[in-house]
C-alpha cells in the first residue's frame, strides 16, 4: 500500500467514526454487564491477575469497613467547597475579598461556557457522558500495577473519581484509598446526574493563581483571575488554557506568587495546545478552529497588575479592622451556641485559640458577607488628607541601641497620628485614622493602642460625675492652691498644673476651661471622700477595666488620666459621643450585619443605648465644654475650622508631652484625635511654630473640614444642644466670690458675718441651686485657707464698711453743704424777694403819690376850669 493511500486510510473519517463507535459500544456493553454484576467485574479482573479467592479476599479487606454515604451526606460533601468571603462598606461597596489560601466563586453550570466544558471533558474524561463513574481500561491498568506491587497507584481517574478525591477522600495515592474511590464513584453516579457532577467538578478544581498572586479554585475565579471575564464569556483559546490548569495548576499558571507574569510561559502554553488538540481529536472543534486557537496570542489576554492592584485593598487599616471585628463576632456566636462560658475560656487558654481558628476558617472559606459602618467617601478622603499633611505632624526622632553583636543600631520614629469619628445617636464608626501610613506600620492605633489620656478624661472622670451627683455646680469655687497627695506607696507628691499654681479662687467652669490640674484633683478627692465612685459613669460610657482598672479609681492621678493602661481613641470617641447625645451612650461599633454563604443573616447589630447621667447634667457639662472651645485650651480650633458649629471640646496632654489628645463633639458626631510616637519614651516637641497640642488640634480640624465639605449634615452644624424641655435648667444670680448666694454666714468662732458682693448669673440644675453661702463653701480648701478667706472677707467688710461710712459722711457732708447752700440761696432768694417787694411797694407808693399829685393837679385844673367857665358865663351873661 502506498504511503498516500496509507495516510488516506488512517485519516478516513468514516473509519475513525466506525472505530470510535466500536470503542464506545464496547464500553457501553461492559458498563451494562457491570451494572448487573456490580463489583464482580472488578473482582474477576483482579482474579485474572492474582487468582481466585486471594484477590477476592484482598479487595474485600480494602473496603470491608467502608459504608456507603447517604445521598444527603454525599451531596453535602461534593458541594462543600470554599467560597470567597467579602467585606463591605456601609454603602455596600466592596472593601475587599477576604484573604484566604484559596479563593473561589461558585457558578451554576448554565453560566459556564460550553467551550470550557468541552475542553475539560475532551482533556480529562472523554467518556464522561457514558461511563458510570469508572472506566474499565483504567481499572485494568490499576490492577496491573497492584500485580506488580507498585508502591503507588496512578492515572486514569474519571472526573467523578477526581471529584471524590478532592471533596471526600484524602489526596494520598494508596491501594485502599483507590478502592474506596472506585466504590464512592459508583455510588455518586448512581445518585446524581451528570450535570450535577460536572458542575461540582468545575467549582472545586484548582486553577492556579490570579494576577494578585492569590490561589484560586473554580472556573469562574480562573476566568476572572486570568482574563478578567466571566466563565460564560471566554473564547476558545482562553477556554483551552483554563481546561489545562487543573492537572498541574501552579506549574501551568501564568503568574508568580507575587502576581507577576512568569518569564517562561512555555509549559502553560504547551498544555493549552494539548487541550486544543484533544478537542479537535474528539470532534469538538474543526481543524480551522484548532489552528486559529493554537496560533492565538494568549499571553496578550493575561491580566497585568494595575496601580489599583498594587494598592491591594486587603492591605489596609479598614480591611484589617472589619476582618478582625467580624471574626470576633463569629467567635462569640460559636461560643454561645456551644454554651462555652468566660470561666471555661479563662481556665483553658487553648480553647479560645481553637475557636479563633474555627471562626477564622469559617469566615474566610464559606462565602460570608460582612457589612461595616465605614463610609467609603469619608474614610478615603480623611486618609488622603492625613497623607497630604504628614509633614505638619512633627519631627522624626531617632533612638539607638546596641544589638547582640555589639553593633549600634538606630531606629527612626516619625510622629504618629490616630483618630476615630463616631455618630452620636448610634455609635457607628463612620471613619478612622489607624496611623499616619499603613505601609509604615499596620498597627491600628485608633482601636488597639492604649495610652494615658491626660486631661481629656477630666469631663468623664471628674466634672461629669461631680455634676451628676450634685457635688458641684458650674459656679462652685475651688482654690488653685498647693495640693499634696499620697503617691500610692508610702510617700507623697504634689499635684501640679501645666503652668504655675495661681492661688486663685475661681469656679469649676473656669478651671475646666483652663484645664487646671489642682482644682480638678480637689474635686475628685472630694468625691472619693463622699464615697462617690466615678467608676459607674466610666463603665456606663463603655470604658472597661482593660483601659482603667478598678484599682485605678482610688488614686488621685486617675482624674488626670494617669493609668497603667488607658482608653483607646475609639473608646474616648464613644464616651464623648454620649455627651453629644444628651447623656446616652451607644457603644462604638463597626459591623452592621453578617450573612453566611447561604445568604442567612447570622448577625445584625442591635442598639443598646445606656443613659450615663441625666439630660440636665449633660447639658451643664456640654455648656462648660463650649467655653473650652471658645475661651480655653481648645480655642485654636477656630483658626482652622472652615465652618461654625455648636462645638464642645477638651484637650489632653500626658506627662513629658508623650501624648496629646483632642476630643470634640457637635450635636451630630464625635471625633477624638491623638498624636505621639510609637515609642512611648519619646516626647513631642514644638514644631513649625506650634505646640504639640496646637498641631493635634489642627489635624483634628483638618479631618472635620473634610467631613463638613463632603457630608455637612452629619455634623448637624445648624443644630444646637438645647436645655431639656422639662425646665430643669434654671438661671440664678450668685456671688462671684463664693458661687453661692449672699446672706449671714456662721463662722467657727461663733461669729456671724454678712456676706455680699458682686454677683454673676450662672445656669444650674433646678434641684441643685446654691443656697446661702456657707463657711466651707469651697471644695478642697484647707481650714487655714478658709480662715484666711473669711478673715480677709471680714477685713474687707470692715474696709468696705469704713469706706461706706466715709462715703456716707462725705455724702452727708455734701448733702449738708448742699442744704446749707440751698438755705442760703433760699435766704438770698427771700431777701431778694423782700427787697423786690419793698422796691415794688416803694415804686407803688411812688406811683400812688404821683397819682395823687396828678389827681390834685387834675382837680385844680378842673377847679380852674370851673372858675373860668363861671367867669365866661358871667362874661356871657354880661354880654
Amino acid at each position: 500500500m502506498s504511503s498516500d493511500k496509507k495516510d488516506n486510510f488512517f485519516n478516513n473519517k468514516k473509519l475513525k467514526k466506525l472505530g470510535k463507535k466500536f470503542s464506545d459500544y464496547f464500553d457501553i456493553i461492559y458498563r451494562v454487564f457491570k451494572a448487573f454484576f456490580g463489583f464482580i467485574v472488578l473482582i474477576l479482573i483482579v482474579v485474572a491477575f492474582l487468582g481466585g479467592g486471594a484477590a477476592l479476599g484482598y479487595f474485600a479487606s480494602l473496603v470491608e469497613d467502608i459504608s456507603e454515604p447517604t445521598h444527603v451526606e454525599m451531596e453535602t460533601q461534593i458541594n462543600d467547597y470554599n467560597r470567597k468571603s467579602t467585606l463591605f462598606y456601609v454603602d455596600n461597596s466592596k472593601i475587599s475579598d477576604l484573604r484566604t489560601d484559596l479563593i473561589r466563586s461558585p457558578v451554576e453550570l448554565e453560566n459556564i461556557s460550553p467551550l470550557v466544558l468541552d475542553a475539560i471533558i475532551a482533556t480529562e474524561d472523554r467518556n464522561f457522558s457514558i461511563h458510570k463513574g469508572i472506566v474499565p481500561k483504567a481499572l485494568v491498568r490499576a490492577a496491573a500495577q497492584e500485580l506488580l506491587s507498585a508502591q503507588s497507584v496512578t492515572g486514569g481517574s474519571t472526573l467523578t473519581q477526581q471529584l471524590i478525591k478532592q471533596q471526600i477522600l484524602s489526596s494520598e495515592v494508596t491501594h485502599s484509598r483507590k478502592a474506596i474511590e472506585i466504590l464512592y464513584a459508583l455510588h455518586l453516579e448512581n445518585n446524581f446526574d451528570k450535570e450535577e457532577i460536572l458542575e461540582a467538578y468545575m467549582n472545586v478544581s484548582p486553577f492556579g493563581r490570579n494576577n494578585l498572586g492569590q490561589n484560586i479554585a473554580g472556573v469562574e475565579e480562573g476566568a476572572q483571575g486570568l482574563f478578567g471575564v466571566s466563565a460564560s464569556e471566554v473564547n476558545l483559546p482562553q477556554a483551552a488554557y483554563l481546561a489545562g490548569l487543573p492537572q498541574s495548576p501552579i506549574s501551568y499558571s501564568p503568574y508568580t506568587q507575587q502576581g507577576d507574569i512568569k518569564e517562561d510561559l512555555s509549559s502553560g502554553i504547551n498544555r493549552q495546545h494539548e487541550v486544543l488538540y484533544s478537542m479537535f481529536q474528539e470532534g469538538y472543534i474543526n481543524k480551522e478552529d484548532y489552528e486559529a486557537a493554537r496560533d492565538y496570542d494568549i499571553v496578550a489576554d493575561f491580566l497585568k497588575k494595575s496601580d489599583e492592584d498594587e494598592k491591594n485593598p486587603s492591605h489596609s487599616y479598614e480591611y484589617d479592622l472589619v476582618e478582625s471585628e467580624g471574626r470576633s463576632i463569629l467567635i462569640n456566636l460559636m461560643l454561645e451556641e456551644d454554651g462555652i462560658t468566660n470561666e471555661q475560656l479563662a481556665d483553658n487558654p487553648d480553647l479560645k485559640e481553637d475557636y479563633f481558628e474555627k471562626a477564622d476558617f469559617e469566615m474566610r472559606n464559606n462565602g460570608y458577607k460582612i457589612y461595616s459602618t465605614l463610609d467609603p467617601t469619608l474614610h478615603r478622603a480623611i486618609q488622603q488628607r492625613v497623607t497630604e499633611t504628614q509633614d505638619q505632624f512633627g519631627s522624626t526622632q531617632t533612638m539607638s541601641y546596641t544589638d547582640d553583636d555589639g553593633e549600634t543600631q538606630t531606629i527612626e520614629y516619625p510622629t504618629q497620628v490616630a483618630g476615630t469619628l463616631t455618630e452620636n445617636t448610634t455609635g457607628k464608626v463612620l471613619a478612622f485614622v489607624g496611623g499616619r501610613d499603613y505601609e509604615y506600620s499596620e498597627f491600628n492605633i485608633a482601636f488597639n493602642s492604649r495610652r494615658s489620656s491626660g486631661s481629656v478624661i477630666k469631663p468623664l472622670m471628674t466634672y461629669g460625675p461631680a455634676l451628676a451627683e450634685h457635688f458641684i455646680t458650674p459656679a462652685t469655687v475651688i482654690p488653685d492652691t498647693e495640693l499634696i497627695v499620697p503617691d500610692g506607696t508610702s510617700g507623697t507628691h504634689s499635684i501640679s498644673n501645666v503652668g504655675r499654681t495661681t492661688n486663685d479662687w475661681r469656679d469649676a467652669r473656669y478651671w475646666l476651661q483652663m484645664s487646671q490640674n489642682i482644682p480638678n484633683t480637689k474635686i475628685y478627692l472630694g468625691m472619693l471622700e463622699k464615697n462617690i465612685n466615678p467608676a459607674k459613669y466610666i463603665r456606663a460610657m463603655g470604658i472597661g477595666p482593660e483601659a482603667i482598672s478598678d484599682d485605678d479609681f482610688s488614686y488621685p492621678s486617675a482624674s488626670l488620666g494617669g493609668f497603667n493602661s488607658g482608653p483607646t481613641a475609639t473608646e474616648l470617641a464613644g464616651a464623648y459621643a454620649a455627651i453629644g447625645n444628651k447623656g446616652v451612650f451607644n457603644e462604638p461599633y463597626v459591623i452592621e450585619k453578617i450573612e453566611n454563604g447561604e445568604g442567612e443573616v447570622v448577625f445584625e447589630h442591635e442598639p443598646n443605648p445606656t443613659r450615663v447621667w441625666s439630660e440636665t447634667t449633660n447639658y451643664l457639662l456640654y455648656d462648660m465644654l463650649r467655653d473650652v472651645t471658645t475661651q480655653g485650651t481648645g480655642r485654636a480650633s477656630s483658626q482652622y475650622l472652615n465652618f461654625n458649629a455648636d462645638l464642645a471640646s477638651k484637650t489632653g496632654t500626658t506627662n513629658e508631652t508623650v501624648d496629646v489628645w483632642y476630643a470634640g463633639v457637635t450635636p451630630g458626631v464625635s471625633l477624638v484625635t491623638w498624636m505621639g510616637y510609637d515609642n512611648q519614651k519619646l516626647s513631642l516637641q514644638n514644631f513649625g511654630g506650634l505646640t504639640p497640642a496646637q498641631r493635634n488640634i489642627r489635624n483634628w480640624s483638618n479631618i472635620m473640614n473634610v467631613v463638613y465639605n463632603l457630608k455637612p449634615d452629619l455634623l448637624k452644624v445648624n443644630d444646637r444642644m438645647n436645655p431639656p424641655d422639662d425646665n430643669s435648667i434654671v438661671s440664678e444670680s450668685v456671688l462671684a466670690s463664693t458661687g453661692m448666694k449672699s446672706g449671714k454666714v456662721s463662722l467657727p468662732n461663733n461669729r456671724t458675718v454678712q456676706i455680699s458682693g458682686s454677683t454673676k448669673t450662672e445656669i444650674f440644675d433646678r434641684d441643685n441651686v446654691p443656697g446661702t453661702t456657707t463657711y466651707d463653701f469651697s471644695i478642697g480648701a484647707k481650714s487655714s485657707e478658709l480662715n484666711s478667706f473669711w478673715n480677709n472677707h471680714s477685713n474687707s467688710q470692715k474696709k468696705e464698711s469704713n469706706k461706706k461710712e466715709e462715703k456716707k459722711k462725705e455724702k452727708d457732708k455734701k448733702e449738708d453743704e448742699k442744704k446749707k447752700e440751698k438755705e442760703e440761696k433760699k435766704k438770698e432768694s427771700e431777701t431778694d424777694k423782700k427787697e423786690e417787694k419793698e422796691k415794688e411797694k416803694e415804686e407803688k407808693n411812688n406811683s400812688d403819690d404821683d397819682d395823687k399829685a396828678d389827681d390834685s393837679e387834675e382837680k385844680e385844673d378842673k377847679e380852674d376850669e370851673g372858675d373860668s367857665e363861671e367867669n365866661n358865663s358871667d362874661s356871657e351873661d354880661d354880654e
